[in-house]
């Protein structure tokens, strides 16, 4: 008796929508994060694993937000954003896009832990979604 285990074909489909309007927001970004390598059928890896210190990297940035965001920011008005932050080239902003990012006591304090974060572990860089007060925008 033969049996053929059939390899499964995925495909995915992310749509990113406001939450409060249900409309598309165009300019998404996303990625795929796996804790082991993806491999096919051959053995070739088509994914690879990506670190795995999300705990770590939350008690970083919980850390700084409480030190350096104060009781004024927390109040004021929040915008969800997409970050990247690169040793050599710093923050770059994905999303909102047309905005800029303005320094900040807790951007410069929080890069200089991520500067640690990331050596440490020999990373050059890492995206990750965070929210941040309005006021940290600017308009391009």
């Amino acid at each position: 008796m033969n049996v053929a285990n059939e390899r499964q074909k995925v495909q995915i489909s992310v749509i990113k929508t406001d939450s409060e309007t249900k409309k598309v927001l165009e300019g998404a970004v996303f990625g795929l994060f796996t804790k082991e390598d993806i491999v096919n059928a051959d053995g070739k890896v088509i994914v690879s694993k990506d670190f795995d210190y999300e705990e770590e990297f939350y008690i970083i940035r919980k850390e700084i937000r409480d030190k350096y965001v104060t009781d004024t920011m927390q109040r004021s008005k929040f915008q969800p954003c997409l970050l990247r932050y690169d040793r050599d080239r710093g923050y770059q902003l994905y999303s909102p896009s047309k905005s800029r990012i303005k320094q900040s006591i807790y951007l410069n304090k929080l890069g200089c832990a991520l500067d640690t974060f990331l050596l440490n572990r020999d990373i050059q860089m890492i995206q990750f979604v965070t929210n941040l007060p309005e006021d940290y925008f600017s308009k391009e």
